[in-house]
């Protein structure tokens, strides 16, 4: 069971940019970059409102404010923005199907806890997500539609 425990918290997270939805979400809650923006170019997507579709791309960090142009931080710059603006918690817990077996597929489970009084886990799919990206990704989606 220990050696289950430690394989699942071991799992590496790899630094992934934010969907096309969840950048726009972001940007309409009023997420933006810290300090003043630069000329410097970033990820980002460009909405081509006409035929509904968006591509992924390079704009400069001060072109948020353009519409159709979404900045795409990664999940773990969303997360810190959500919670030191919006003092909103997001914890992602690692499961295993069958904790005695070490070869035991995890899967991954969202809590997000706003202000600290009371916790939503995500029961959309019992079995969880396959990473900690996607679950990240879910509960970043899901906070954000928290903020008023």
């Amino acid at each position: 069971m220990c050696i289950q425990i430690v394989r699942l918290f071991n799992v590496i997270m790899s630094e992934k940019l934010t969907s096309f939805q969840t950048a726009k979400l972001a940007k309409e809650k009023g997420f933006k970059p810290n300090g003043k923006p630069s000329t410097d170019y970033v990820p980002g997507y460009y909405e081509d409102e006409e035929n509904g579709t968006y591509k992924n791309g390079e704009i400069q960090e001060e072109d948020y404010r353009i519409d159709f142009r979404y900045l795409a931080p990664v999940q773990s710059v969303l997360q810190a923005y959500l919670r030191d603006v919006h003092d909103i918690q997001i914890v992602i817990i690692p499961f295993a199907e069958d904790s005695m077996d070490e070869n035991s597929k995890a899967y991954f489970h969202y809590f997000i806890n706003p202000k600290m009084f009371f916790a939503f886990i995500n029961r959309e799919n019992e079995i969880g997500f396959n990473s900690y990206e996607e679950a990240l990704e879910k509960a970043l989606y899901e906070a954000l539609n928290l903020i008023k």
